[in-house]
This record gives structure tokens, C-alpha cells and sequence, in this order.
């Protein structure tokens, strides 16, 4: 019996070590990559011009909005 529980122990600590020994190493390499790619640039960068929606396609989308609206409002209705 005192066999098996030293066995136990043993896989025990051979198992919760690798574990620990792969979180260690995804970190360090979670590290790494960060410092050899920066996701975030060091200046946020405004968005330009082209990116700001006109008037217009504003105008354009709140009517395709509106028209799907009443249009599923309508088919709504009828069921």
C-alpha cells in the first residue's frame, strides 16, 4: 500500500512540474514576443479623413435602417 502512495506521489510531483515547466516557458515566450513585436504603437494615430462618414452615407444608411425596419414591421404584421 505505502508502495502505491509513494508511486502516487511521485507521477504527482512529475506531473504538477512539467505543468509548471510549460506556464514558465509560455510566459517567457509571451514576454519575448511582446518585446520583439509591439502590438500598440507608441502614438495613437487619429483616424483620417476618409475614415469620418460624410453627411451623406450618414444619411444613407439611417434610410436603408429605416426602410428594413418597416419593411420587417410590415411582414410582421401580416403573419
Amino acid at each position: 500500500m505505502s508502495q502505491l502512495l509513494a508511486q502516487a506521489a511521485e507521477l504527482m510531483l512529475i506531473g504538477m512540474s512539467s505543468v509548471l515547466l510549460f506556464l514558465l516557458l509560455l510566459i517567457a515566450a509571451m514576454k519575448l514576443l511582446k518585446t520583439l513585436f509591439p502590438y500598440f504603437p507608441d502614438q495613437p494615430q487619429r483616424p483620417t479623413a476618409s475614415a469620418i462618414p460624410s453627411r451623406a452615407m450618414i444619411a444613407a444608411v439611417t434610410a436603408a435602417v429605416h426602410q428594413h425596419h418597416h419593411a420587417v414591421t410590415k411582414e410582421q404584421s401580416h403573419d
